[in-house]
């Protein structure tokens, strides 16, 4: 939630494995999404609104099978989703 988090995403976050859900919307996160995060396979949520995101999706991403919600609006992200999002069943 709001915590006025500022700088990156540390890529210690993709070593939490058995993380279910994350949510730092509306902070002042900057740069890309770290590839890591593709290693938090038990994560079903994950909330990044609001913040100043940028580059694209990771196709890492594609690995987080029990996703059920992907929240990234109001970022500057770019780029076309990566293919490898169809893998994502949940």
């Amino acid at each position: 939630y709001t915590n006025f988090l500022t700088g990156m995403m540390p890529t210690e976050l993709g070593k939490i494995t058995n993380l279910q859900e994350f949510a730092a919307f509306n902070n002042r996160l900057n740069g890309t999404l770290p590839t890591d995060l593709g290693h938090l396979t038990a994560l079903t949520s994950l909330d990044l609104r609001d913040n100043y995101l940028t580059g694209t999706l990771p196709t890492e991403f594609g690995h987080l099978t029990a996703m059920k919600k992907l929240i990234f609006e109001n970022n500057v992200l770019k780029g076309k989703l990566p293919t490898e999002f169809g893998k994502l069943t949940a």
